[in-house]
């Protein structure tokens, strides 16, 4: 079949004003900035991306190397690790299963070992990630180029795109397997678009690899090629494998992957046996539900049911102040024009609808990862967005009026200059994260110390429960776990030493106190009696949640088959 062009809109020249360029007399400064960025554009697009992935790649490894980097960077890089070392997408920190499949079933993850077996850092990781992320603007480049007809107007969307605090802030967290999919979706709807069928399919494919919920991404491109009268081979793949794979993954592949008590732990530690408790939390639920939409139901098609048949359980789930506030900074970066476009709009749902549905705070923040998939029908509805508007004005359904004195508020000038005021006030609002960085990063009294005098002492095949930011500092190390321990970790017997950070909210929080007996975690650490400390760094200037002096500190458990210290003395 002949390559289709994307649909354009007939869009007027470019201007400060009414006037086209082509035809101005006198070029105003406007004009000449506007040349000058067209004809550079291949230029200036190259060099953003590249100092995208420099300023990102430096930012990550700048923030992991000053102890601000979360434990999820655990879940991902210890399999990698494992694989690397011949235990296939091995993880240690569950009780019901080994395998970091259990969480959700992401076999994309596997392209990233050969790269991490060359090079087994988080620097390697960091730098791929924002690799990714940065390729992300090459699609959004051609499709507001091929649908505004102007490459300068591009440029604006690509740094819509780069400079979103959604996307910024995701890139600064740990290593995440969304990147791969909010990049891949833009790919698929770009060759979408150009009805490249096998590129297509490809980068579907891909981008299901990459997280289960992004089948029901895939499968909204069916509604939206019957939308737009694509050819069937277009619409009708996605509209039955989107959701035959979400189906199948959590019916029958995830199931596979989850058996109470199958746990990684050292030999010397077993057996271990589960508390009463932590098998009726992971018997009969699928975990990733019971965890996120347990006021919902515990498995999907509680969660599915009671969202249809209780509106009212779901009406005051979704609609809150908070998740209102959350929808419109989403929106802010790109203008509101999103909007704009209902039908890539579409693309948003599922998503959305997880993020709402959920009961966790965490995932109706614009910051956190996952809120990184929606950048996808975001950037390009407000493409989109953007040509449905200026063909309302062009076609004179807007009329007159739509104009700010003598300014037509449908014009390419205007979107640039909107989209310009947006970023400002996006990154005014949500607070662009670079600054915070180098704001938050702790004292060079804390980090030197740590790596010196705890970190090099911890046994590499002993098991440790660590707090977050600490976690990832303990890699390669095949017993790995997160502290405090929830009811879905392996229990507290199981570890023969805590890294804890006494400034660590999540220690002095009830709500993390199920694991241990109803104790305080820092409580259960510090007054068990079955550990003791045997290493303290103070870190001068700072208390923790309590009032004393923060410290980090490494308890060691009493008896048989615990591995010695490195070396423990003072320097």
């Amino acid at each position: 079949m002949a390559d289709v062009e994307v649909p354009k809109v007939n869009a007027p020249s470019v201007t400060i004003d009414s006037a086209p360029v082509a035809t101005a007399t006198k070029k105003s400064i406007g004009s000449r900035l506007y040349s000058l960025l067209d004809s550079h554009a291949g230029r200036i697009l190259f060099t953003m991306v590249c100092l995208y992935i420099l300023v990102f790649s430096v930012g990550s490894s700048f923030k992991y190397e000053t102890y601000q980097t979360g434990y999820d960077q655990v879940y991902f890089e210890q399999a990698l690790w494992n694989t690397s070392q011949g235990r296939f997408m091995q993880q240690s920190d569950f009780n019901y299963s080994t395998s970091a499949f259990s969480v959700d079933f992401m076999p994309g993850l596997v392209l990233f070992v050969p790269l991490y077996w060359l090079l087994p850092s988080p620097h390697t990781l960091f730098f791929i990630e924002s690799v990714i992320l940065a390729l992300g603007a090459l699609p959004i480049f051609w499709l507001a180029k091929a649908k505004l007809g102007s490459r300068p107007v591009a440029l604006g969307f690509v740094a819509a795109y780069l400079l979103n605090p959604t996307l910024e802030y995701f890139n600064l967290l740990p290593f995440n397997m969304r990147a791969l999919g909010l990049v891949a979706l833009l790919y698929t709807f770009y060759f979408f678009e150009k009805q490249k069928f096998w590129p297509f399919i490809g980068f579907a494919l891909l981008a299901m690899s990459t997280r289960t919920e992004v089948s029901l991404v895939i499968a909204i491109f069916g509604l939206y090629g019957l939308l737009r009268r694509v050819p069937w081979r277009f619409w009708l793949p996605p509209l039955i494998a989107g959701p035959l794979y979400f189906v199948l993954i959590f019916a029958f592949i995830l199931p596979l992957f989850i058996k109470t008590g199958d746990m990684i732990v050292p030999p010397g530690v077993e057996p271990v046996q589960l508390s009463l408790e932590q098998v009726d939390f992971i018997s009969g639920t699928n975990t990733i539900i019971s965890t996120n939409y347990g006021d919902l139901g515990k498995s999907l098609p509680d969660v599915l049911i009671n969202t249809l048949t209780k509106p009212d359980k779901t009406f005051k789930q979704v609609v809150t102040v908070n998740k209102a506030l959350y929808l419109l900074a989403l929106l802010l970066p790109f203008a509101f024009l999103s909007l704009l476009s209902p039908s890539v709009m579409l693309f948003a749902l599922p998503l959305v609808a997880i993020n709402l549905l959920s009961s966790r705070p965490i995932q109706a923040d614009y910051r956190s990862h996952y809120s990184a998939l929606l950048l996808f029908p975001l950037a390009i509805g407000a493409i989109y967005g953007s040509a449905n508007l200026l063909r309302l004005w062009k076609a004179g359904k807007l009329g007159g009026s739509f104009k700010l004195g003598r300014w037509p508020i449908a014009s390419l000038g205007s979107i640039m200059l909107l989209l310009f005021l947006a970023l400002i006030a996006a990154s005014v609002i949500q607070k662009n994260p670079l600054p915070g960085v180098l704001r938050n990063r702790e004292v060079q009294g804390m980090v030197g110390p740590m790596n010196k005098e705890i970190l090099s002492v911890i046994p590499s095949d002993a098991s440790v429960s660590s707090t977050s930011f600490l976690g990832s500092h303990l890699l390669p190390r095949q017993y790995s776990y997160a502290f405090p321990l929830a009811l879905y970790n392996p229990p507290p017997e199981a570890m023969q030493y805590f890294l804890i950070d006494t400034n660590a909210i999540a220690l002095y929080d009830p709500a993390n106190s199920k694991a241990f007996g109803g104790k305080l975690p820092i409580d259960f650490v510090q007054k068990d009696g079955r550990w003791k400390l045997v290493k303290a760094i103070t870190v001068k200037g700072q208390k923790d949640k309590r009032g004393e002096p923060r410290q980090i500190q490494l308890w060691q458990k009493e008896g048989p088959n615990v591995p010695p210290l490195r070396e423990i003395k003072d320097r």
